[in-house]
């Protein structure tokens, strides 16, 4: 045995291990790239309304930032719970304004939810 044999050696290990680490991160990522599925969460925000709906455009803004951490499937529901006329006016208004923001009474919340 040579001087430099034992650090040929040692680096020829070093190298092996490295390979073995790296395909068997390739194999990891590939196994994680073909059985993840990410299951759509379909989430409403109800927010209940009354009178003349007063804090509803916060109350929106928050709703509409808590849609997007949730994902494109999230619907905001406007539960008029004893809204006033010019309250379901304004309501109506900003349903009209964004897709994703529905008007509904109480007795269609559960038809809606299901």
């Amino acid at each position: 045995m040579g001087r430099g044999d034992g650090m040929e050696v040692f680096t020829d290990g070093l190298v092996a291990f490295l390979a073995a680490v790296g395909l068997s991160s390739l194999a990891w990522m590939a196994a994680e790239l073909l059985c993840w599925r990410e299951s759509p969460v379909r989430a409403v925000i109800v927010l209940p309304l009354r009178g003349e709906g007063e804090g509803l455009d916060e109350a929106l803004m928050a709703a509409c930032a808590a849609r997007t951490r949730l994902g494109r499937d999230a619907s905001v529901v406007l539960l008029d719970a004893g809204l006033a006329e010019s309250g379901r006016q304004r309501a109506a208004a900003l349903a009209e304004q964004n897709r994703c923001v529905t008007v509904l009474p109480p007795s269609q919340l559960e038809e809606f939810i299901t």
